[in-house]
């Protein structure tokens, strides 16, 4: 299988890849959202005491690999239940730890697809933009 990295399904944009590829897979955005939150999370990509943009870009330029598994302390993270997760087979529990199903890593390595269409067409999109 692919490495999936920070720089391949980033959350910045994911309104054009991550969406698009889940919504295609049929699945919930908001599973989806969510696992990569905390998927980033774990890489220290975002953390509870807000990171600095030194911070940020320091990671994102080291681009560590995404971790395809996680533990209960991870998930509490996000405050989010995993139900919805474990139902619609995204993940499975292993014991403590909590493994990314074929289904999801496929929808993640559809959404590095999207992400290296765009990035090749030059696509650039910054929300503050919009105001």
């Amino acid at each position: 299988m692919e490495n999936l990295r920070v720089k391949d399904v980033r959350l910045r944009g994911r309104g054009f890849t991550l969406y698009p590829a889940t919504e295609e897979a049929g699945e919930s955005v908001e599973a989806m959202d969510n696992l990569l939150l905390i998927l980033h999370h774990k890489v220290g990509t975002i953390n509870d005491e807000g990171l600095t943009y030194e911070q940020e870009e320091e990671v994102k330029n080291q681009n560590p690999e995404l971790p395809l598994e996680f533990t209960e302390e991870d998930a509490m993270w996000s405050g989010v239940p995993l139900d919805n997760a474990i139902n619609s087979a995204l993940i499975e529990k292993k014991g403590d730890v909590y493994s990314l199903t074929k289904k999801a890593i496929d929808i993640l390595l559809d959404t590095a697809k999207k992400q290296k269409e765009l990035d090749k067409s030059g696509f650039y999109f910054c929300p503050c933009n919009m105001f």
